[in-house]
């Protein structure tokens, strides 16, 4: 599509490869070749910071002439910056990269890799490593990704590859049940919706199936394509995504955990040709706030 032809790099970086874009990209093979044009493209004067424990990863680094830098899990050798997660609950963790260690308020390791991501390059452009690691500490997280609320979780994750990764990871951390809302997009790959079910049922105790931007594809399809990957784990369906999250809110009892996935820091739904104004986070704390007769903070939009 062109929309960084001219643009001239000083540094890039690659996490890690996941099926998204496949109703542009077609097929996840067409998907990297795109992105390895970013690479190819870059000059001997740029940095490019790389995931070596993605075959992906390593892949692009044969074919850029840019500065290399590797980074992966503190396990393995081959790269030169590597960090490990020492203690993880679902208040932040406790990490450490090339030997310094430190607290976050981000949990998970893909939050872990991408402060490698971020660490690498600010190296690579001399950042002072205590400034490097003062940031990560300071760091208040992300508008909807891993974004807690007593006992829910909202995070925009809306591909099988970041469903897996985050519901293994509240899986982890829960003491009780895990109950999952979460939709597709309408007019965009269908074939991820099975394998999201799949990986709901694989990890969650319940499982509601609502909308996410369902444009101009019915709503009930998408559900009942998602609905073939569920299989027998506990399920429902209920289009209506205030109502679907006011009942996982409702189902939950001391331990139990909620995840609210697909739309994250969106504050809308596409339904048809048109943006309803609608926010996850304003709607969680509507129900939580009923459900302990309080009155719910007001939120401005960001």
């Amino acid at each position: 599509m062109h929309r960084v032809h001219g643009v001239e790099f000083r540094a890039t970086g690659f996490t890690y490869l996941g099926r998204d874009h496949l109703d542009f990209h077609s097929t996840i093979e067409n998907y990297m070749r795109a992105k390895a044009r970013l690479f190819v493209n870059l000059p001997r004067t740029a940095i490019a910071a790389l995931n070596f424990d993605d075959p992906t990863g390593r892949f692009f680094s044969e074919i850029t002439d840019a500065r290399t830098i590797s980074y992966g899990y503190g396990l393995h050798r081959l790269p030169m910056i590597r960090g490990i997660i020492r203690r993880i609950d679902l208040h932040g963790m406790e990490c450490e990269i090339n030997g310094h260690c430190f607290n976050t308020t981000l949990v998970g390791t893909h939050n872990l890799y991408n402060m490698l991501l971020a660490y690498s390059i600010a190296y690579a452009l001399s950042i002072p490593v205590p400034h490097i690691i003062e940031a990560f500490t300071d760091f208040p997280g992300v508008p909807g990704r891993w974004e807690r609320i007593q006992n829910v979780i909202i995070d925009y994750a809306h591909t099988p590859g970041s469903m897996a990764l985050v519901l293994s990871l509240a899986r982890r951390l829960a003491t009780g049940n895990l109950i999952v809302v979460f939709g597709a997009g309408g007019d965009r790959d269908p074939g991820k919706r099975r394998p999201m079910g799949e990986i709901a049922a694989r990890y969650a105790d319940f499982v509601i199936i609502t909308n996410d931007n369902p444009r101009n594809e019915d709503p009930m399809q998408i559900a009942h394509e998602i609905e073939t990957g569920v299989s027998n784990t506990p399920h429902l369906i209920i289009l209506d995504r205030r109502k679907a999250i006011d009942k996982a809110i409702d189902m939950a009892g001391e331990g139990d955990l909620v995840l609210v996935l697909g739309k994250g820091h969106e504050r809308y739904q596409i339904i048809g040709d048109r943006r309803v104004p609608f926010s996850d986070k304003e709607v969680v704390l509507e129900c939580l706030s009923r459900r302990h007769n309080v009155v719910p903070p007001s939120i401005s939009a960001t």
